[in-house]
């Protein structure tokens, strides 16, 4: 196979991979009656801000969704009772997320479920003894492509 052909079937691959791993881990997220992963990813990027809220600004910045996704999706979560947003008080014009109790529990107890879903679809299939290598090989990856999205923010532990 030529390399370029080689290069595409990669990345054809790995999306892929991503695609089918995060249905199986929503399968899980459900049948254990869990938010789903989108919920979980703007739940603990609330959690580990060490902040009482954030602004819009300040959530998107480590989330891979739009804003008016994201807009959408914090209306059904304020529904839920995980968040609640409210006037800053510095700057009366914007507005504050806050993570709610019944937000912080959803957190606790999806993040088990979720992590043994990263071991067993994705870990599991690598060998240990590979995983520094890949991790230094996304993190080439997304230095060549300016990232500077933290993904720190990525468990309550």
């Amino acid at each position: 196979m030529k390399e370029k052909s080689i290069g595409i079937e990669i990345w054809r691959h790995f999306l892929t991979m991503h695609h089918e791993i995060i249905q199986q881990i929503e399968r899980d997220l459900r049948a254990s009656d869990c938010i789903s992963l989108v919920w979980y990813d703007v739940l603990i990027v609330l959690v580990r801000s060490g902040k009482d809220s954030l602004s819009l600004k300040e959530l998107l910045a480590d989330l891979v969704l739009t804003k008016s996704a994201v807009s959408k999706l914090l209306d059904r979560m304020e529904v839920a009772h995980m968040i609640r947003r409210r006037q800053s008080s510095e700057d009366g014009r914007s507005l504050r997320i806050e993570i709610l109790p019944k937000g912080k529990e959803a957190v606790k107890v999806a993040w088990p479920i979720y992590k043994n879903g990263i071991q067993k679809y994705f870990l599991d299939a690598i060998p240990k003894e590979s995983h520094s290598d890949i991790l230094q090989m996304f993190i080439g990856i997304r230095s060549l492509n300016h990232s500077t999205q933290s993904f720190s923010k990525f468990t309550p532990e």
